[in-house]
C-alpha cells in the first residue's frame, strides 16, 4: 500500500513537473510575441518622431539637405537601438522560460524514472524471500 502511493506521488510530482514545463514554453513564446510587438512600435515612435522633425524644420524653411539630415539619422540610429534593445530584452526573458522550462522536464523525467524504479522487482523480491527461507531453515537444522 505504502508503495502505491508512492507511486502515485511520484505520478504527481511528474505531471506537475510537465505542466510547469508547458507553462514556462507559453511563457517564453508570450514573451517573444510581446517584444516582436514592443520592437514594431518603437520602431513606429521613431518614424513618428522623425516625421515631427521633417515637419518641424520644412515648417522653419530648412533645406532639407546636408546637415538638418544628420539629425534625421542620428533619431533613425537611436530608435533602431531602442527597437533592438527591446528585442534583446525579450529574448532574455524567453531564454529564461525555456531554461526553467527544462528544469522542469528534468524534474518530470526524474519523476518518472523514480515512480518507474520503485515498482519492486518480483525476481529480487523472490530471491529475498528464498534467501531469508534458507537462513530460517540452516538455524532450524542447528537447533
Amino acid at each position: 500500500m505504502r508503495d502505491e502511493l508512492g507511486r502515485r506521488d511520484l505520478h504527481h510530482q511528474r505531471q506537475v513537473a510537465e505542466n510547469n514545463r508547458i507553462a514556462a514554453e507559453r511563457m517564453a513564446t508570450d514573451s517573444e510575441a510581446r517584444g516582436r510587438v514592443e520592437e514594431d512600435r518603437a520602431r513606429l515612435r521613431t518614424r513618428s518622431l522623425m516625421g515631427t522633425q521633417i515637419a518641424a524644420l520644412a515648417g522653419q524653411g530648412t533645406d532639407l539637405a546636408g546637415s538638418p539630415t544628420d539629425i534625421l539619422g542620428d533619431t533613425a540610429a537611436a530608435g533602431e537601438t531602442d527597437a533592438l534593445t527591446i528585442r534583446t530584452n525579450a529574448a532574455r526573458e524567453a531564454w529564461g522560460y525555456r531554461t526553467k522550462g527544462v528544469e522542469f522536464g528534468n524534474e518530470a523525467l526524474l519523476a518518472a524514472n523514480r515512480r518507474d524504479n520503485s515498482v519492486p522487482n518480483r525476481f529480487s523480491l523472490g530471491a529475498s524471500l528464498i534467501g531469508a527461507a534458507g537462513a530460517v531453515a540452516e538455524k532450524w537444522y542447528r537447533f
